[in-house]
Order: C-alpha cells, then sequence, then structure tokens
C-alpha cells in the first residue's frame, strides 16, 4: 500500500474541519432487527441482536460491524449507532459480553481466552450470514467498534483474529495493570514494581467482585497492600491489549480523553505506539476533551443524531468506509487530531508524535522533606474520580496537608511552550524505610500567582530499594494538550498521598533532591497560531506547510486480501 506522508505540517481546523461524513448515501429505509442467543462454547451463550440494513441480502451482500459494550453495561446501549449504521449501509451486531445482561458465564475484565475468544465466535457466525460481504471462506468483512471495556475487546480480538478489517477503539487500556495501578516512574516500570491502586474507581467499578475467582482474589489483595501486588498483576496483566498489539493487522483508530483519569491518553500512546513500531498496519490517534466522567461536548460524539461537525462520530463512518467498503475515493485522515480545550478547536498533524522538547531547570520553594502518614490519612485531594463533569467537584480546589508535599517551580518562561503529551520529571527521592510511594501533578502559575493544575490528574509511583538511598528518577506525568504563556511559570507538586488511591500502612519520611528537571514536549515555535483563531463553517482556517508530500510504501496484512487497500 502506499500511503502519503506530510513531514512537519500541523494544520489548525475549525471543529467541523477534523472529520468528514461517510462516503455512503444514508438509506432511511428500516433494517431488518432480530435478536438470538450465539452459543460460543464453554456453556456460555451471548444475546445478540442483529441489525441487517435494507437492501442487504445475499445477491448485495454488506460488511459487517460487531459493537462492544462498556463494563456494566447491555447491547441495548449500542443501539442507536448501530441504527445509525445501518443506515450507513452496515449489517450490524450488538451482544451483550459474557456475565451481563441476559448473557451466559463470568466476565475475566477482557481476558484473550475468554471475551476474545467469545469475538472470535461471533465473526465465525457472521461468516454463516449470507447478507455478509465475504473475502474467502469462512472470512467475513467485519469491523468491530467499542468503548472502554469494549474498546479493549475490540483490540485484543483484532490480535486474535485477522479476519477482522478494521478497529475504531474508544476511551480504553492498553496496560490493564498499569490503567489500575500506574506506576509512572520508567525503572520502576520496566522492574514490574506493582503501582499505587486506584481505589476509588475501583469500588466504582466492582462494588461487588463479579469476576473470576482468582480476579476477585486479586483485587482483595491489592486493596489491602494499597498497590498492585503480584496476584493482581498475574490476574490483570493478560487483559492488556499490548501484548496483542504486534500481531494486530487491521486499521486502527484510538480515541481517548484528554481529562480521562481512569484510562488517560498515555493509554492510548501506548497502543499506537506499539501498532507503529510493528508497521503491519495503519493506526491513528484522536484525542478529545473528554473521557470517563465527562459528557461527550457538542461536535465531538453524538450517535444519536449524527452531524457533519461530530468528528469522532464522522470519523468512524470515514474509516470504516475506507477500510470496510474500501471506497477509493474516501481518505482515512491524518494520524493524530487532538482537543485544544484553550482555544476550543481541532488540531491535527499527519504524524505522532509531532513534537520537539523544551527541557527547564526546577527549584525547591520550601522544605524538600514530607511526611507520609500511617495509612495515608490525612490525604492530599485532586479530583473526584469519574465525577469531575458535576460542577461542584470540578471547583473543589486540589489541596495538600501541612508537611505531606514538596513543591517544585520553575522561572517565568521566556517564550510560551504550546505543549502536548506528557512531560517527564527528573528528580532524586529517598525515604527512610527504602520504600517510596509519590504522586506528582503539574500546575500552570500565571505572574498573579493564580495556579491551575494541568490536566487535573496524577501521577502515581511506587518504588521500592534500601533504606536511605537516594535514587535518581524519572517520572512520567499526566498528558498535557494547551498553551502555557510566556511569563508563567511551571509547578510540579509531590505529595505522599492522594485520596483516590490506596495508601501505605506504615508512616514514613521522604527526602527529595536534585537534579530537577522538568522535559516539555511541545510544538516548534514556527507551528504555533498567531493568536485565537475564529472558528466559522467548517472551514480550515490556517495551515503551514514545512515539507513537500512524498510517497513512502508499508507492509500491508498479507497475502490474505491482495490489494485490500487501495491506494487514495
Amino acid at each position: 500500500m502506499r500511503r502519503l506522508v506530510v513531514l512537519g505540517l500541523v494544520l489548525l481546523v475549525a471543529a467541523g474541519s477534523a472529520g468528514a461524513a461517510g462516503a455512503t448515501p444514508v438509506d432511511l429505509r428500516a433494517p431488518k432487527i432480530t435478536d438470538q442467543f450465539v452459543d460460543v462454547g464453554g456453556g456460555v451463550r451471548l444475546d445478540t441482536t442483529l441489525i441487517v440494513p435494507a437492501g442487504a441480502d445475499p445477491t448485495h451482500p454488506v460488511p459487517a460491524v460487531v459493537l462492544a459494550h462498556g463494563w456494566n453495561l447491555v447491547k441495548g446501549v449500542e443501539m442507536d449507532e448501530g441504527r445509525q449504521l445501518a443506515a450507513h449501509g452496515y449489517l450490524v451486531l450488538l451482544y451483550s459480553a459474557r456475565g451481563h445482561g441476559s448473557s451466559t458465564g463470568v466476565s475475566t475484565f477482557d481476558r484473550p481466552d475468554a471475551e476474545g475468544a467469545d469475538v472470535r465466535k461471533l465473526v465465525d457466525w457472521l461468516a454463516s450470514r449470507p447478507e455478509v460481504l465475504k473475502d474467502g471462506p469462512g472470512d467475513p468483512r467485519v469491523g468491530i467498534s467499542g468503548q472502554s471495556y469494549g474498546g479493549a475487546i475490540a483490540l485484543i480480538a483484532a490480535g486474535l483474529d485477522t479476519r477482522i478489517d478494521a478497529v475504531f477503539a474508544e476511551i480504553t487500556w492498553s496496560d490493564l495493570d498499569h490503567a489500575f495501578a500506574p506506576n509512572d516512574d520508567e525503572v520502576a516500570r520496566a522492574q514490574g514494581v506493582g503501582g499505587p491502586l486506584k481505589q476509588q474507581y475501583l469500588d466504582f467499578l466492582f462494588p461487588t467482585c463479579k469476576l473470576t475467582p482468582d480476579m476477585c482474589a486479586a483485587l482483595s489483595s491489592a486493596h489491602a497492600a494499597g498497590h498492585a501486588t503480584s496476584e493482581f498483576q498475574k490476574a490483570f496483566g493478560p487483559s492488556s491489549p499490548v501484548t496483542l498489539a504486534d500481531r494486530i493487522r487491521a486499521p486502527v483508530l484510538l480515541v481517548q480523553g484528554e481529562r480521562d483519569t481512569l484510562f488517560g491518553v498515555d493509554e492510548a500512546v501506548t497502543t499506537f505506539n506499539r501498532i507503529k513500531a510493528e508497521g503491519r498496519s495503519e493506526v491513528a490517534m484522536i484525542w478529545t476533551s473528554g473521557g470517563h466522567g465527562y459528557p461527550d461536548p457538542p461536535a465531538e460524539r453524538d450517535v444519536k443524531t449524527p452531524d457533519p461537525k461530530d468528528v469522532v462520530a464522522s470519523r468512524l463512518y470515514v474509516w470504516f468506509d475506507r477500510y470496510l467498503k474500501v471506497i477509493r475515493s474516501v481518505a482515512p485522515g491524518v494520524e493524530f487530531t487532538w482537543w485544544d480545550r484553550s482555544s476550543g478547536r481541532w488540531r491535527t498533524s499527519p504524524s505522532y508524535p509531532i513534537l520537539g522538547e523544551q527541557t527547564i531547570a526546577l527549584r525547591p520553594t520550601g522544605p524538600m522533606t514530607m511526611t507520609s502518614p500511617a495509612g495515608g490519612q490525612p490525604a492530599s485531594y485532586r479530583e473526584s474520580p469519574g465525577a469531575m463533569a458535576d460542577p461542584a467537584n470540578a471547583a473543589k480546589p486540589p489541596t495538600d496537608p501541612p508537611g505531606q508535599a514538596v513543591v517544585l517551580e520553575s522561572a517565568p518562561l521566556g517564550t510560551s511552550a504550546d505543549v502536548v503529551g506528557p512531560p517527564r520529571l527528573k528528580v532524586t527521592l529517598s525515604s527512610a524505610t527504602g520504600e517510596i510511594v509519590v504522586f506528582a501533578t503539574l500546575f500552570d502559575v500565571a505572574p498573579d500567582g493564580t495556579a491551575r493544575m494541568i490536566p487535573r490528574d496524577v501521577a502515581a509511583v511506587r518504588i521500592t530499594g534500601a533504606p536511605g538511598q537516594a535514587s535518581e528518577r524519572t517520572i512520567d506525568l499526566r498528558g498535557v494538550t494547551e498553551p502555557v504563556a510566556a511569563g508563567h511559570r511551571l509547578r510540579v507538586v509531590l505529595a505522599s498521598t492522594d485520596a483516590g488511591y490506596g495508601a501505605r500502612a506504615a508512616a514514613d519520611t521522604y527526602t527529595v533532591s536534585g537534579p530537577l528537571e522538568l522535559t516539555l514536549p511541545v510544538l516548534p515555535h514556527e507551528t504555533h497560531a498567531g493568536g485565537p483563531l475564529a472558528v466559522a463553517g467548517g472551514v480550515v482556517l490556517g495551515l503551514l506547510l514545512l515539507a513537500f508530500a512524498l510517497f513512502r510504501t508499508r507492509r500491508t496484512r498479507g497475502t490474505r486480501r491482495p490489494g485490500e487497500v487501495p491506494s487514495a
């Protein structure tokens, strides 16, 4: 396949310009809808709904799309999207995952040998339908789309089954162990040290454990410890799309929320990088302004009343039209799109990462030691997990109990920094016991001293070592997608506790020392907008060409379907 690559090009676009409507005319005739159970083996029967678009029959077969729902939901939540896809000419299969709704079985939170195998059986079932377009015997033309729990199974299924031809995965995880118990210290993560547990989120997701016995036991052990135990990592690690990402051959579009504190943009970046590095399938990524706990803003996601300005929904139709209907005139879109909340516009780039780096020195503003109280109480407050769309929660300021945080700050910036992505903090840490648990946050501090947390999320770190031994560390902070103005300072707060996370049982004292550096992923200054853009009519208002277009050849998905994706 030949693919157009524009080097160094950044587009500044209006909200209606980052996506395009699907190429297929909408058919308003009523589809045929039937309910049935599908036996997927092992005594598990899945409750499914089949939506056959008007005009689809054995002589006029059409591509299929499987829609996967989120955790603790059922197939019906996908009905509106299913009807819209049917109106665009797709046969759609909705299903309730094992352990959900009327489906039997016990959930494993997307293990490949359970929920992953179930999707493969659903693909087998679609291959038996005469209305479904085939690429060969037993090989239906099929895409899969899902959000959160459903987004992960879309990626896992694509890694298991090369018959899947296109993937659309939203607000989901890459590494489930890291998503539920992140360790954002690069060395500790590589060593397999379990990170602090997202206690409040897990209490919300699993008020009572309905998973397999080993997973329930692992949850209990992690709750008691306050961090991911080896049992937890063993039980939840297999449900990680990243472990199968190098086997994915279908084009993948990842959508992640910039304010999502359950599955942050770093989860999408991990999956994106793994697929791109393998080079065996197309991959693109969109960062929206929302995520778990936030409503979908206008012009981002509305499947009930799709609008040409609805960027995410439009890209879904474009993605499937390109790779399932194989319509040559449809371009799949740029590789990276993100929502700039500071200016209220979409911005795009033909590649990710698109950034340069800027490293700035930090200095302490007070004591370089902090206490970690027994049991983690009192605790620092940063956010109310899953409930930040509530104005009352959004208005609560971040707070730290006295003596439980170290504050580091930069000098005023000489020029603005357009930050897009996760900054990295270099710092040296030690503790009296050798175990360290800290939570890092970033603030934009205006000249008048007003501090704004960017984003409203924390990087969690757990380190194990010798008592009193100082260790230089690199901490990946949460992803940032907004500019920091000239004259503003950047502040990093390292806290010993966080109300949303598990805590250490024993008290301790932590010491912070240098070198102290913050590295920002920034857009080069020559690509900055000259000022606020007036968004009007869904027209691209500014674009800067920095290089000529060139063609390069990339490997396709093998010989199963020669010429599967025609050149644009």
